[in-house]
């Protein structure tokens, strides 16, 4: 996560002020385990390329660098049961 903020990203999104079951408050990864809900940006503002061709490079570049992310929130988060929701 920190990669991504460096990066220029914004992480969004509700979170809780305890530490979550089973973890302790000093694991490494602690605020981005509190999140309820997690919205990764990286504002554009008015880009030269955001009417062209180009736009395409920069939304797939941006799409493969969130992908550690991804693949972290599938390793540790469960999935919710049938009908469940998070709260």
């Amino acid at each position: 996560m920190t990669t991504l903020v460096d990066s220029g990203y914004e992480v969004l999104g509700d979170h809780v002020k305890t530490t979550p079951r089973g973890f302790s408050a000093d694991h490494p990864r602690i605020d981005l385990l509190r999140q309820k809900e997690v919205m990764v940006i990286l504002p554009f503002g008015a880009a030269d390329w955001i009417a062209d061709e180009r736009v395409l490079t920069h939304v797939r570049t941006c799409w493969r660098s969130v992908t550690p992310l991804v693949q972290w929130m599938h390793a540790n988060i469960p999935p919710l049961e049938s009908g469940a929701t998070r709260s």
